[in-house]
């Protein structure tokens, strides 16, 4: 996360690391995993998933799940 205005150790956006101009800015970090399950044939029909800002529809009939996580990063946010 990037604190931009005011720089108040709150991350005010989320970009990817191409787009932060000063890594200095930046006071956490949000992952996010795809999970497929295991075996195919689970999910009644095709499902659609949004990951990392794009929906896509599953190929297959997984079971699909997105996690998201955020971290402070330490000593950013004082």
């Amino acid at each position: 996360g990037v604190d931009v205005v005011p720089q108040d150790g709150t991350a005010d956006r989320y970009v990817p690391r191409a787009n932060v101009a000063d890594m200095a800015d930046v006071v956490s970090v949000r992952v996010s995993l795809l999970l497929a399950s295991g075996e195919d044939g689970l999910a009644d029909q095709a499902q659609q998933v949004t990951f990392n800002g794009q929906t896509f529809t599953a190929g297959d009939r997984r079971v699909y799940q997105v996690i998201t996580s955020t971290f402070a990063l330490s000593n950013r946010s004082l």
